[in-house]
């Protein structure tokens, strides 16, 4: 799966730099042309990235202080979602598996949302509402549709073999099950990228937000909890 994102992202990065080299040839490139602001504003508004980070810092604090909240009151699922008891289990050693990976995804998370909020455009009706349900709907599609076709398939295929159980082990079939999970992040980074682009006019705080959130599930709950140190 994080290869199919490298790959989202690779593709991603491609469409961008040809597009661009191709209008450079025409006219001087500007913030519009990379979803992070105006013609008028510079390429990278480090004051509005830094603003950005910390909005982003703020609200991934908030919600997986919430939902720590909600486990403990509650007892559900708590060893999935609890973000201080993970990073309790981080020492010195797990970072130097941590950090790559945070930053490697952060990089495909930028890329892939710049060519959402720079290609995926559509014509405007003059309703703001209709156009933003669409432009999300179509993003979400353009994102997840590909992954979630390719799993349709393999559930398909396992469940038409003989009697409709499966030759493959019980490894295989888990993983089939846990690999939903990332159509579903796809889905959520481009939806909440789209909206927050929409609203305030750059891709900062969308791909913050949406890139740090699902990073920190993923490698918390993931891959810092099956390494064995």
């Amino acid at each position: 799966i994080f290869f199919w994102l490298a790959a989202v992202a690779l593709v991603s990065a491609v469409i961008l730099g040809y597009r661009s080299m191709k209008k450079k040839k025409i006219q001087k490139l500007t913030a519009l042309d990379f979803g992070t602001g105006t013609v008028e504003e510079k390429i990278l508004d480090w004051k509005r990235i830094g603003t950005s980070l910390g909005l982003t810092l703020i609200t991934v604090a908030t919600a997986f202080g919430w939902i720590e909240f909600v486990i403990k009151t509650f007892g559900v699922n708590y060893q999935f979602y609890c973000l201080l008891a993970q990073i309790n289990r981080i020492t010195p050693e797990r970072l130097k598996y941590i950090i790559p990976y945070l930053i490697v995804c952060i990089l495909i998370v930028l890329v892939i949302n710049i060519n959402i909020a720079t290609s995926r455009r559509m014509k405007t009706t003059g309703n703001e509402t209709l156009d933003m349900i669409r432009d999300i709907i179509v993003n979400v599609l353009l994102s997840a549709g590909p992954l979630s076709l390719l799993m349709v398939i393999q559930f398909i295929g396992i469940r038409i073999i003989g009697n409709g159980s499966t030759p493959l082990s019980t490894v295989y079939w888990g993983s089939l099950s846990f690999g939903w999970m990332f159509p579903l992040m796809m889905t959520s980074s481009a939806a909440l990228s789209t909206f927050l682009y929409r609203k305030t006019g750059h891709i900062w705080l969308g791909v913050f937000v949406s890139s740090f959130t699902l990073i920190f599930i993923t490698v918390l709950n993931c891959c810092v909890s099956t390494i064995v140190i």
